[in-house]
């Protein structure tokens, strides 16, 4: 697993979220850290999805 699957996955642990959710959160919170491009989240999200 890359470090964006397991980034997103602690994001969603609490219980289930949207794309739009998600991006907002890592602008509002992670983005600082981070400089991770929000725009990047759907593919690692989509991995995850296939992987269940």
């Amino acid at each position: 697993m890359i470090e964006q699957e397991l980034l997103l996955l602690g994001l969603i642990k609490e219980k289930p979220k949207h794309g739009y959710e998600i991006k907002k959160e890592l602008k509002e919170i992670l983005f600082p850290f981070l400089g991770m491009d929000s725009k990047s989240i759907y593919y690692p999200l989509r991995v995850l999805e296939n992987q269940r």
